[in-house]
């Protein structure tokens, strides 16, 4: 198992080598290269989703294999407020409420991306 992740490991360095190298043959000027190339805009909402979708299945695996008090970590008292509060199904409800609003977020970042995209395949066209 560890030769597999290892070679895995070291075929996406390949990967990530080609990649670096076709980018920075795009650049043109000296002083492009010198400042690092130009800067691009970054898009939030591939993180928005990420997130949104580690909620959703951390508040499934909770929802089937809930909690019960007396809770102890960090979020101990949140959940026993939850569980007070809601039921047992509380912390549940919780992240999946807030995959909701992750992934709400991530559709906002997202349309708010596209005229970027647009302008970007016009200037490479």
């Amino acid at each position: 198992m560890a030769v597999a992740i290892f070679f895995a490991l070291l075929l996406s360095l390949l990967i990530f080598i080609i990649w670096d190298r076709r980018r920075l043959t795009a650049l043109t000027s000296r002083e492009e290269m010198k400042n690092g190339g130009p800067p691009s805009k970054i898009s939030k909402w591939p993180v928005y989703a990420g997130f949104s979708l580690i909620s959703a299945a951390l508040g499934m695996a909770e929802w089937f294999n809930p909690g019960h008090p007396p809770f102890t970590g960090r979020w101990a008292s949140v959940r026993a407020v939850l569980h007070e509060s809601v039921g047992s199904k509380g912390f549940a409800y919780s992240l999946a409420a807030l995959a909701v609003g992750l992934a709400i977020a991530a559709a906002i970042q997202w349309r708010s991306d596209i005229p970027s995209r647009r302008s970007a395949r016009a200037v490479a066209r």
